[in-house]
């Protein structure tokens, strides 16, 4: 039993790094409506002002980063069990 929370951390560290190299390829698919993909969603953040280009260039790398730290700890912990 002691096994199944590094592994359960593991799996959520590989879901964030996916979510962010997800934001990172394809960040419009996220802001965009998918019946018309010019026009943007009421709530987002245009992203091609200085706000929105910060978003889609900080936030996917934070994610990848967190998740692949998240998951090295946890391998590192699971290992020395």
């Amino acid at each position: 039993m002691m096994a199944a929370s590094p592994v359960l951390w593991i799996v959520v560290g590989l879901v964030l790094a996916g979510v962010g190299a997800y934001m990172w390829s394809a960040p419009r698919r996220l802001f965009t409506r998918p019946e018309d993909p010019s026009e943007y969603r009421p709530q987002a953040v245009e992203l091609d002002s200085e706000q929105g280009r910060w978003l889609t260039r900080t936030y996917p790398r934070l994610l990848i980063l967190f998740g692949l730290a998240l998951v090295a700890i946890q391998i590192v912990k699971l290992l020395s069990e």
